[in-house]
């Protein structure tokens, strides 16, 4: 069986209290940060058919950030290897 994967990461809201410094930041000065927010994208990579396999939060010098792998098996291109 054929499967797609993806593996992305995002900028996360964090739960430690050094984390929300920079969502603060992502409110106030946008411009900052390039525009960049923190989003949640589990809901959406699971909308469109992925499985998530692992979900790991991080802290990058107080920056929170949360990778996610997914799978997605292809139906279309499935088949089974008789002997």
């Amino acid at each position: 069986m054929v499967s797609s994967k993806v593996q992305t990461s995002t900028m996360a809201f964090g739960q430690k209290c050094y984390n929300k410094i920079w969502h603060w930041v992502a409110k106030q000065f946008p411009g900052l940060l390039t525009g960049c927010r923190p989003v949640s994208i589990s809901p959406y990579i699971e909308k469109v058919g992925f499985t998530i396999e692992k979900v790991k939060q991080l802290s990058q010098n107080t920056f929170p950030v949360e990778v996610i792998r997914a799978m997605k098996p292809d139906e279309k291109y499935s088949f089974v290897v008789r002997h």
